[in-house]
């Protein structure tokens, strides 16, 4: 099996654990009278959010494409979670078959992605600054002679 394959679906693995937590959470937070609908409807909530989740985090293996620049992966990840978000959020009633329905959510979806690739960019961005200062101080004449020695 392509090494890809196997990275996407141990990825999918912890994003089906990641997305039942999420979807508990949501449920406790946003629609708590879903727990007094029974256990069908319970049940179809909570492995809709798995499945969404396993899908979200799988299909982060689109950054491992070694050839992709770092624009076309993000933009790969992005349309693969939202497509996610369109099928099992009309499965599930998260979304409806308006211009309303879809518009709002799409834009709400893509300002949260932005906001959370932001803070991974400059939080990456930090630690590159950081090992660039650690490499120039490793750089310096001191050391330089140290390892001559």
């Amino acid at each position: 099996m392509d090494s890809l394959l196997k990275s996407a679906l141990r990825r999918g693995v912890i994003g089906l654990a990641l997305g039942l937590l999420a979807e508990i959470g949501i449920l406790c937070l946003l629609s708590p009278g879903t727990f007094a609908e029974g256990a069908g409807r319970l049940t179809v909530c909570l492995f809709i959010g798995s499945l969404y989740g396993a899908i979200a985090v799988g299909a982060s293996v689109a950054y491992d494409v070694d050839r992709w620049s770092l624009t076309r992966a993000t933009l790969t990840h992005l349309l693969v979670a939202l497509g996610g978000l369109y099928v099992l959020g009309l499965v599930q009633g998260w979304l409806t078959l308006s211009l309303y329905g879809f518009v709002v959510p799409t834009l709400g979806f893509i300002a949260l992605y932005y906001l959370i690739w932001l803070a991974q960019s400059l939080s990456l961005r930090h630690k590159v600054r950081q090992m660039n200062l650690g490499l120039k101080a490793w750089k310096t004449p001191k050391n330089r002679t140290l390892e001559e020695e």
